[in-house]
């Protein structure tokens, strides 16, 4: 029953998860707690699981507790750090949105101060972009031959 390596290998199905994690704002959340080290002053207030998990580095925990862990009586789950090479996979500019919105310039401000914190995350998202063109490029280059 390894519930955290569930969640980190994409098996844990729960539907408010998986729209979690396709939603813009969800993995822009996501990797901005992976990147944003908690503030000491919000440490003190943290006990148990949660004060340890804040204690390396100041690293903010990062959790998951829905219908099914509350009806079996489980812990929340305390997911391990996002990967940064996971991002390439859940930019949140390819997130989902999911009602018609204005925010786009919010978001973007926001992915912007992200990235502003991670030169890695930067590199993620040229690769990321390079792979997605290349892919788009073999695709456009497949149709032109059948025709």
């Amino acid at each position: 029953k390894d519930r955290e390596g569930r969640v980190a290998r994409g098996s844990y199905r729960a539907r408010e998860w998986q729209s979690y994690v396709a939603s813009c704002w969800g993995r822009l959340e996501v990797f901005t707690s992976a990147n944003l080290p908690l503030a000491d002053a919000r440490q003190g207030r943290l006990g148990g699981a949660l004060r340890e998990c804040a204690s390396r580095g100041g690293e903010r925990p990062h959790l998951l507790y829905g219908q099914r862990e509350s009806a079996r009586g489980e812990l929340p789950i305390v997911l391990p750090k996002a990967s940064d090479d996971l991002y390439g996979k859940l930019l949140p500019d390819k997130g989902v949105a999911h009602e018609p919105w204005g925010d786009e310039e919010v978001l973007r401000a926001n992915i912007a101060k992200l990235e502003g914190m991670s030169e890695h995350l930067v590199k993620v998202r040229r690769i990321a972009e390079e792979e997605e063109e290349w892919r788009l490029d073999a695709e456009r280059k497949r149709k032109a031959k059948k025709e």
